[in-house]
């Protein structure tokens, strides 16, 4: 009898830091700014989201943008 044993949570983490990031590339594209950058470190980018993921310390996700040259607002 062979058993073979997937880690359901290991495999939605990596679903959700790959979306996460898919998300985020598009933003970054839909605002005509260069995603050469990011396609470089895509392996590294991926696999830190997905370990803030799997500890449980990624709990929110913010992106802010603003006009150059504007002070960016406190929260």
């Amino acid at each position: 009898m062979t058993s073979v044993r997937v880690s359901t949570r290991t495999h939605s983490v990596t679903h959700v830091a790959t979306n996460i990031l898919w998300g985020l590339r598009r933003i970054v594209r839909d605002c005509g700014l260069d995603q050469t950058n990011m396609a470089n470190q895509w392996a590294v980018l991926e696999a830190g989201t997905s370990a803030w993921l799997t500890s449980g310390d990624l709990r929110r996700w913010c992106l802010r943008s603003m006009t150059r040259g504007t002070p960016p607002a406190t929260t």
